[in-house]
């Protein structure tokens, strides 16, 4: 006899156990079946969470998958970021469907994740697995391969439920797989496993955070329902806080659990701080929001890391593949694979191609890690991402304006920016990173990068007007004003006031426009700055037009004629012909003022001005339409509306829309009228303009 694992017959190969080995055999040879193993049934489920709620659409998408057992091997893989509730989802859901298996559910947490200890061994697992199915210790294989053979030999026929909770990795997996249609694996990973959908034909189930009501039901189990409807508000702030996300949702509870003198209010101030928010949900060392996130964090390759670091130093959460790339320093090629690796991790999401965000507790802690690990970093990174969004935005402008963009002159850079081909690229391009662009700016004074503080509003305030962004763009400018003092720009600064007083004037306050105004005159007096004077006179006259103040408007604008006629630099003047226009149409001057418009008209495309176009056109409509040339108002109101959308000018293509219901219904034209008045109220709603309760009355009178 012998105990060498492997012995080799010159008949029957190689075989594994103990052996005899026979030289010569007289007589008969009889072989008797081993004994079989005592078939237990497992039931290896640990208990479900106290607090599980929810999840029903995730619930549903896992017993579809019940209704194939038996055609095919049946894996399905649940992935999602530290905390979103995998492990609470797919014991909760094990449990409710144990009655389908009845021979046995088996569990483990490969522990792909745990900050103590390695990754759990698939052998070893194997090994218990194949104990808890009733093999003898002494009957167990040495060899992964061996156990993983026997064990789904045992598995065949039976149906049986395998849950592998918190895997690393595919390969840690597949070993585990049962072999036969008869049985479910139930996976959970915060990886993307792809290589079990690609190979081994797994159903991929990614978990997202919860919703609103999901999260509020999850809070009411802990808290209870009066809780939560006395504070409605600070519940959808704490929600918000805590990024949706279960494990901090429920750390949040705890901490009110029991004391009803802790208010849901008391909770959210505590989570108001970004810089406080992980220490508030912090619990232990291994149940904590920061224990959690740091698991992933370290699997990370050193270079994934790395980027994870830099991605929290911006205050946006929501970055381009180009402006990461600019933030790290890197060709974009490369830091697209370890956007990728980031994103296979659920440290980060890939929410459309070619843009990434994560949500505001992973944004904090790479922040934290950031401060931490790089702190003299941060402020080269934030530089280059800077001068990326400013150069990038100084682009954009040009395209849209290449006649008339607003000229700066930009901070040296070596970072290269993005290019545009058509309008539309453009427009797309700053509606996505129009959040980024405001915050941003905060960001830049924060830093000390004053000129990028000022220049940034800048370079997107046709943007601002196109989207009707005005007190965004008021927030803005005015943070812009304080960085050009920083530096003693006078002229900076008498620019960016004069932003300020126009994005005032955008939102609908005239009179602190006006009030505004009166301190951009004297600053562009004493740098003696006529040409920029004249247009800020101009910009005056529009103020007292809209409150009503004609004749003084009239004087304003001859008063910005003249200093426009004698600067040393050629002027525009379209835009006070416009103005101009506006102050005779106030004193029903119509004829004197459509000459006006026809000039302003006639520059604009000069100039290729489609955003003064605009205005003129449905400056045309308005005063054909007062001298009750409705017919004439409705042509000029229809080339302006279509101008305006093909521009993306929201908010002029809204007043134009009401417009032109304005002049169909003096035609008598009553429908035309009220799908006009419907149009341009969900405009000018959309933008929050102040003319659309004037819409909606209007609307009103047709009944």
């Amino acid at each position: 006899m012998s105990d060498d694992p492997t012995t080799r017959n010159d008949l029957s190969g190689e075989v594994s156990g103990q052996v005899v080995q026979a030289g010569v055999v007289h007589g008969d040879v009889h072989f008797h079946a081993a004994e079989q193993p005592h078939r237990g049934i497992p039931r290896q489920l640990p208990g479900v969470a106290r607090h599980f709620t929810n999840r029903i659409d995730e619930q549903s998408s896992l017993t579809e998958l019940l209704a194939t057992a038996g055609v095919d091997v049946v894996i399905a893989s649940i992935d999602g970021t530290a905390g979103i509730g995998k492990t609470a989802l797919a014991l909760y859901w094990s449990h409710q469907v144990a009655d389908r298996f009845p021979d046995g559910q088996l569990y483990v947490n490969l522990r792909g994740f745990d900050p103590a200890a390695e990754p759990a061994n698939p052998g070893e697992v194997l090994g218990d697995f194949l104990d808890a199915l009733g093999v003898p210790g002494e009957r167990i294989p040495a060899s992964t391969a061996a156990r993983a053979a026997l064990y789904r030999s045992l598995l065949a026929g039976r149906r049986v439920l395998v849950v592998l909770d918190n895997a690393a990795d595919a390969d840690q997996v597949r070993p585990l797989l049962p072999g036969m249609h008869t049985c479910l694996a139930l996976v959970t990973s915060r990886n993307h496993l792809s290589g079990l959908v690609v190979r081994d034909g797994a159903r991929r189930l990614p978990l997202d955070v919860l919703t609103d009501g999901e999260a509020q039901a999850l809070l009411a189990s802990h808290i209870g329902v009066q809780r939560i409807a006395a504070e409605p508000d600070a519940v959808g702030e704490l929600v918000r806080r805590c990024a949706h996300l279960p494990l901090a949702l429920s750390i949040a509870a705890a901490r009110m659990a029991g004391s009803p003198a802790v208010t849901l209010g008391w909770v959210v101030n505590g989570l108001r701080q970004e810089q406080d928010r992980l220490d508030y949900l912090d619990i232990d060392d291994d149940t904590g929001v920061r224990s959690v996130f740091s698991w992933s964090y370290r699997r990370a390759s050193a270079a994934a890391a790395g980027l994870f670091r830099q991605l929290g130093l911006p205050n946006t959460t929501d970055l381009g593949l180009a402006a990461v790339a600019a933030l790290a320093d890197q060709p974009q090629r490369q830091v697209r694979q370890l956007l990728g690796e980031l994103c296979q991790a659920h440290l980060l999401e890939e929410y459309r191609p070619g843009r990434y965000r994560f949500h505001d507790l992973l944004h904090a802690y790479a922040r934290e890690r950031a401060e931490q690990d790089d702190p003299q970093a941060r402020k080269a990174a934030l530089r280059r991402l800077l001068d990326w969004y400013l150069r990038t935005a100084h682009n954009a402008d040009k395209l849209l304006r290449p006649k008339i963009y607003t000229s700066l002159a930009l901070p040296a850079s070596t970072v290269t920016p993005a290019t545009f081909h058509s309008e539309a690229e453009v427009l797309a391009w700053y509606s996505l990173e129009r959040a980024s662009l405001f915050l941003l700016v905060r960001q830049a004074r924060e830093e000390e990068l004053y000129e990028h503080t000022w220049q940034l509003p800048h370079a997107i305030v046709h943007f601002c007007r196109l989207r009707g962004d005005a007190e965004d763009c008021a927030d803005a400018m005015r943070i812009g004003v304080e960085a050009a003092r920083a530096l003693g720009d006078r002229q900076a600064e008498a620019d960016t006031l004069r932003r300020v007083a126009v994005a005032t004037f955008d939102a609908g306050r005239y009179e602190e426009a006006l009030s505004i105004y009166g301190r951009v005159l004297p600053l562009y007096e004493e740098i003696d700055d006529h040409a920029t004077l004249a247009r800020t006179l101009a910009d005056v006259g529009d103020a007292l037009v809209k409150l009503g103040r004609h004749e003084e408007a009239v004087a304003h604008l001859e008063n910005a004629l003249e200093l426009q006629d004698g600067a040393d630099v050629r002027q525009r003047k379209d835009g006070t012909f416009l103005r101009l226009g506006r102050a005779l149409s106030g004193l029903e001057r119509y004829d004197e003022a459509i000459t006006y418009f026809q000039d302003a008209l006639a520059l604009s495309r000069t100039y290729e001005d489609p955003y003064g176009e605009g205005y003129a056109l449905h400056d045309l409509g308005e005063a054909h339409a007062g001298r009750n040339d409705s017919a004439d108002a409705v042509r000029y109101y229809d080339e302006a509306i279509a101008l305006r959308r093909r521009i993306g000018h929201h908010t002029g293509e809204g007043l134009s829309l009401f417009g032109l219901g304005g002049a169909l219904h003096r035609l008598g034209d009553l429908d035309g009228a009220r799908r006009c008045w419907e149009q341009a109220l969900i405009v000018l709603d959309t933008v929050d303009h102040p003319e659309a309760a004037h819409v909606r009355d209007r609307l009103a009178e047709l009944g």
